[in-house]
């Protein structure tokens, strides 16, 4: 009953941990479940009747393409960028022939449509002006260290089991680490971590935002149903170059409202974080 979410109901947070984890999906089943969903939901919360409302959507730290970070030179907590690349654009393609959203995946270095799906997802949610919303950027998710009990991995396979499962069956397409860590973060450390970002205080910046319509790029006859009564609003059409900022910092993204959160961690962080 969405009268009864927007109006009759307080909602402060609208957490989207949903998504699509496997790596090997076509870019149209991609788009849909992991940028299709999220933009309905952004939508949604934007429709509440609680104006201050937080929308958290789980992304991945695998955002940056064919980059890889060190300690010396990390990679930062900003948008990915996509060069001379329209974020709408790509989308549309994802949905559609998927001609130049494929281009534009090799010509990036993606290693997968996972990880392609979820960095353009964080451009468009950044050109909603009108919802308060964090990014959360988790490595690779395992078994837990301490909570419920050390080891603890759901009811189901952890995406530590699943990517494992993968790399054996289809290693061209996911990451390869060579000699270091793999950045796998305990689930209850990623919860902590989620749950402090959620009810942190809000970081403001005064940038003001460059608008336009995005409702052009979804059409009726869409084979995704993103087009549906949630999707009206405005979004960015610039999207400014950010000063970088280390792993687990708050970036935020050129105007108000907007920050992304990098958690990570491997074998060496340290027990105290």
């Amino acid at each position: 009953n969405i009268d009864f979410i927007c109006n009759q109901i307080n909602i402060t947070h609208v957490i989207n941990c949903a998504g699509c984890v496997s790596f090997t999906e076509p870019l149209e089943v991609a788009a849909t479940s992991n940028i299709t969903s999220a933009l309905q939901l952004q939508a949604l919360t934007r429709k509440l009747n609680n104006k201050d409302a937080l929308y958290v959507y789980m992304s991945t730290a695998f955002v940056h393409g064919g980059e890889t970070g060190s300690s010396e030179s990390p990679l930062t907590d900003n948008l990915y960028s996509l060069g001379h690349h329209d974020p709408a654009e790509v989308y549309k393609s994802m949905i559609e022939t998927q001609a130049y959203a494929s281009t534009v995946m090799r010509d990036l270095r993606f290693p997968n449509t996972y990880a392609f799906s979820k960095c353009i997802c964080e451009h468009l949610l950044c050109r909603d002006n009108g919802v308060r919303t964090k990014i959360i950027r988790p490595c690779i998710v395992g078994p837990s260290v301490q909570h419920p009990f050390e080891g603890w991995a759901g009811d189901k396979p952890s995406t530590l089991v699943a990517a494992a499962c993968l790399y054996l069956k289809y290693q061209y397409n996911l990451w390869s680490f060579g000699k270091e860590r793999a950045p796998v973060i305990p689930v209850d450390i990623v919860t902590r971590f989620i749950l402090a970002k959620c009810f942190q205080s809000p970081i403001v910046n005064k940038t003001p935002p460059c608008n336009e319509d995005i409702d052009n790029i979804l059409s009726d006859n869409s084979s995704s149903s993103a087009g549906d009564e949630f999707f009206h609003g405005d979004v960015d059409t610039a999207l400014s170059e950010d000063t970088s900022v280390f792993v687990g910092d708050e970036a935020v993204i050129g105007r108000e409202k907007m920050s992304i959160h990098t958690a990570a961690w491997d074998t060496s962080s340290p027990e105290s974080s």
